[in-house]
Order: structure tokens, then C-alpha cells, then sequence
């Protein structure tokens, strides 16, 4: 009787032993959902930013009007203080940004100074965040000029949109 009771326990220890664990191998594969498209940018440009300076693929456009310079940019959301980083050289904690919002879309707005070779420039910029991208309108002008711009540029700014 002990001898079975042993060989019943000895096969009911070794059963446990006889499945390998289950390990990832090179031929899984994972679905990677594709990145969602990105929406048209809606701009009106004033009629004498008509020179095309630059033009990157779908994302980045950058235009000269007189003696101020209008960049149109796209960015992947989720960092706004990346974006706003690369659209002005500051962070979030350094500047004063406006927010606003409707449709889906929250709207950053703000302000700021430069040094810059041939004086001191005023920068506006507007960026639109619809949870995929950020779509970045920016204009910087000398400081003598952006008081008189001021208008003009308003107006594309209110122009700016995606669809």
C-alpha cells in the first residue's frame, strides 16, 4: 500500500513537470493601429504673403511677407510644451498662453520677444490641438513693423482652422 500511495504522489508531483512555460517568440506579431490622417490646415494668408519660401511634404510651409516671415507646421499631439518649444524656443512656463476651445479643437494662443539680427521680433502664434496633431500658425515681424501688422496679421489668424 505504501508503495502505491509513493507512486501515486511520485506521478501526481511529475505531471506538473512535464508542460514548458509558454515564451514570446520573433514570429508573434502585434497590430499597430496606423496613425490617424491629418486634417487640411485653413488658412487665408494676406495677398502679399505670396512667396513660398519652403515647403516640407504636408506639414511645414513657411512664407515671406515684407520683413516678416509666416510658418505653417504640424506636430504629433500629446507635448504641448515640445510644440510650443519648437514653434517659439519657449516653454509653457515661460509664456502666457490663452486657452480656448469648441468643435473638438482646443486653441493655444501666445505672444513673444526675440533677439534677432536685425533688431528685436514680435512673434504671434495660434495652435490648434484636435487630440492627434498640433497644427501650428505662427508670424514673427520686427518690433518697429508688428504695431502696424497687427490687424493684418489678426485677420489670418482668424482664418485659421483644420478640416
Amino acid at each position: 500500500m505504501k508503495k502505491v500511495m509513493l507512486f501515486l504522489l511520485a506521478a501526481l508531483l511529475l505531471t506538473g513537470c512535464g508542460k514548458a512555460p509558454v515564451f514570446e517568440t520573433v514570429t508573434d506579431t502585434y497590430d499597430i493601429p496606423a496613425p490617424p490622417p491629418m486634417a487640411q490646415v485653413l488658412l487665408v494668408l494676406p495677398g502679399d504673403a505670396a512667396a513660398l519660401t519652403m515647403e516640407d511634404g504636408e506639414t511645414d510651409r513657411l512664407y515671406f511677407c515684407g520683413e516678416s516671415t509666416i510658418a505653417v507646421q504640424t506636430f504629433e499631439a500629446g507635448d504641448l510644451d515640445r510644440t510650443l518649444r519648437s514653434v517659439c524656443g519657449y516653454g509653457r512656463d515661460d509664456l502666457t498662453v490663452l486657452e480656448t476651445g469648441g468643435d473638438g479643437i482646443t486653441r493655444y494662443d501666445f505672444v513673444w520677444v526675440s533677439a534677432g539680427e536685425g533688431g528685436d521680433q514680435i512673434g504671434k502664434a495660434a495652435i490648434l490641438d484636435d487630440g492627434n496633431y498640433h497644427y501650428a500658425l505662427s508670424v514673427m515681424s520686427p518690433a518697429t513693423e508688428a504695431a502696424s501688422l497687427s490687424s493684418k496679421w489678426q485677420e489670418m489668424f482668424d482664418t485659421f482652422w483644420v478640416a
